[in-house]
């Protein structure tokens, strides 16, 4: 069974970010009206009628198992369809091929087999690099009580797909936006009025759009990575683009969204 079009994908596993990942993956798609699947990978099998080892039957049990606990959970929490599955797959190719068909995809920050001092999963890392829907990491608030979404914006292609994702999520969870800019072009460094051009220009058609979401715009000297990693100890939702203007065309993770993906200290959503 493939993901419902326009669904909230979300990997299910059962480490603790993947555990925090479940319930806010459920929470979206409530707030968005969307369908929720629910898909966990396991080893491949030796083949089509090859005969299941005693650990293959162990891992089919305890995936159907994973499966249906998380079934259990969001139905309570979220109204909307529901769908599951199990494919024999390695995780990242999985939750990719998901992905062409996903309003979003949730997985967690690091997986049940990585220990903590590992700041965020492989999968994570693969998907921010080529899954075809946003992909939203989830690990632990560092600011519970925060009420805001932060976006970083430097006026590429890859902020504008990051401003869009923003401006709905504010718009969803009726939270403010801060948009933030860093920059250190020598060219701006007589002051930050270009700057703040630059940004009030990517700002303004998505303001437009969505009037009800009240967005601060803020252009500040320094590295973008650390502006946003700092802001986001504040954030519910940090949110930036695959690759920002200072990346090649070949590169399908810049640098600024790698660092806010490793280093953020709430959930991170790489929009494209």
């Amino acid at each position: 069974m493939g993901a419902p079009q326009g669904a909230v994908v979300v990997g299910v596993t059962d480490g603790p970010d993947a555990r925090r990942a479940l319930p806010w993956a459920a929470a979206e798609a409530d707030r968005r009206q969307a369908p929720l699947h629910l898909l966990h990978a396991i080893a491949p099998g030796m083949g089509a009628g090859a005969p299941r080892t005693g650990e293959q039957r162990w891992l089919r049990a305890r995936a159907d198992r994973l499966i249906s606990e998380a079934a259990e959970f969001v139905s309570k929490r979220c109204a909307g369809p529901l769908s599951t599955d199990v494919v024999e797959s390695a995780a990242e190719p999985a939750l990719v091929a998901a992905s062409s068909r996903a309003l979003m995809v949730v997985v967690g920050a690091r997986g049940h087999s990585l220990g903590y001092h590992v700041l965020v999963g492989s999968a994570s890392v693969h998907l921010a690099q080529y899954a075809r829907a946003p992909v939203v990491t989830v690990r632990e608030q560092a600011d519970p009580t925060s009420r805001q979404v932060v976006v970083g914006a430097d006026g590429s292609a890859g902020s504008a797909a990051a401003l869009r994702f923003a401006f709905e999520s504010a718009r969803a969870h009726r939270l403010p936006l801060l948009v933030l800019h860093g920059w250190q072009d020598p060219a701006l460094e007589r002051g930050d009025e270009t700057a703040a051009a630059l940004l009030d220009r990517a700002v303004a058609a998505w303001a437009t759009r969505y009037p009800e979401v009240p967005a601060i715009a803020k252009a500040v000297p320094g590295r973008a990575d650390r502006l946003l990693v700092d802001a986001s100890a504040h954030a519910r939702l940090v949110v930036v683009g695959a690759r920002g203007r200072t990346a090649g065309a070949e590169v399908r993770l810049g640098p600024v969204s790698e660092a806010v993906l490793h280093h953020a200290r709430c959930p991170v959503a790489i929009a494209r």
